[in-house]
């Protein structure tokens, strides 16, 4: 047995007892924003103050995450850019490799490295 929780059987249940959920977090603020399920009731009050001061929250969220897809549409398509390093920031809501898959179907020389921290 070592002194890691993360090492245990119980590890996702030992980590989900460490987030602080009474506290809001600006990624999980994020996540409430494009509908995402992985928030709690202080995020989604923080979301919503914060939305009454910016009623656009809510669109400027879904284009922000939508922009990263373009650019790379059009550097893979336009510039001929084959080579991309992701620095596996993962917004909330936002798109895994699995996801990103499209890309490498629709153009088969693209490589990526994703790297997280």
């Amino acid at each position: 047995m070592t002194g890691n929780p993360a090492a245990t059987d119980d590890a996702a249940e030992s980590l989900r007892s460490r987030i602080g959920t009474s506290q809001p977090h600006t990624a999980r603020i994020w996540n409430y924003w494009l509908g995402g399920k992985d928030n709690y009731e202080a995020d989604r009050a923080a979301g919503d103050r914060m939305r009454q001061l910016h009623p656009g929250i809510g669109e400027y969220a879904r284009a922000d995450r939508l922009f990263p897809g373009r650019a790379v549409r059009r550097l893979v398509a336009e510039a001929g850019i084959r080579q991309f390093l992701d620095p596996g920031l993962q917004r909330a809501g936002g798109a895994d490799p699995a996801r990103r898959g499209h890309l490498h179907r629709r153009w088969r020389r693209i490589r990526t490295v994703w790297y997280g921290s």
